[in-house]
């Protein structure tokens, strides 16, 4: 019989920090990981599935997206290589996700069953409860990152949104030149405002030269 390829190791996850390889095939044991492989814009949850797993990105990147009251998608966040989804919406006191999650380009994707993860194997293995000390910081981080979020949608203008969202991009890649992980739709569904009402913001910077940019390159000026 023609054996499984092994679960990807990915090594960068904060999620999986200080893990060995050893550790990590003890915590594919114990939580009985599941790995998907997505082809683009394969939604692998969707807002009505029970809150069961979290996930880690081990190659490609993953979308957060939820439906809005007027049938159009709303983009939270975009998730890339090595990064961690799912966290804040499994742990709390709801029934089903709320949230959809596809795959941006090709993807491989590791799940992580909830009840295992809160009630260790019998053995309470030190590997589990090294990853659970990283999941309460990825949590933290979590939070935080909201809490940005929250500060760009409190700017009162679609210009104070945009700049906002680029200098802290800016400040995080310390370059003043960088790409965004939006196309120009998902961008306009970050900030919250019409895609066309963008665009003419965008146009607006570039004739006063604060910004230059090409599709999702961007170089701030000023």
């Amino acid at each position: 019989m023609k054996k499984s390829p092994k679960i990807i190791f990915p090594r960068a996850c904060r999620l999986l920090k200080d893990l060995d390889e050893a550790g990590f095939r003890q915590i594919c044991e114990c939580m009985n990981v599941r790995e998907l492989r997505l082809k683009n814009k394969e939604t692998f949850v969707r807002e009505s599935d029970p809150c069961t797993c979290i996930g880690v990105v081990a190659t490609g990147a993953v979308q957060l997206s939820c439906q809005q009251l007027d049938g159009s998608r709303a983009v939270l966040e975009t998730i890339s290589e090595n990064g961690a989804f799912g966290m804040t919406y499994v742990f709390r006191d709801a029934k089903t996700m709320g949230i959809s999650m596809s795959a941006v380009g090709e993807a491989v994707v590791l799940l992580f069953g909830t009840d295992r993860i809160l009630r260790p194997c019998h053995k309470v293995c030190s590997a589990h409860l090294h990853f659970l000390h990283n999941l309460l910081t990825v949590m933290s981080q979590t939070t935080f990152q909201i809490k940005r979020k929250l500060r760009i949608l409190s700017q009162r203008t679609i210009r104070g949104r945009l700049l906002l969202f680029l200098r802290i991009l800016a400040k995080r890649k310390q370059a003043k030149e960088f790409d965004i992980p939006f196309d120009r739709q998902e961008l306009a569904d970050f900030l919250c405002v019409d895609r066309s009402a963008l665009s003419a913001e965008l146009s607006k910077l570039r004739r006063e030269r604060k910004v230059e940019s090409v599709k999702n390159h961007f170089k701030l000026l000023g």
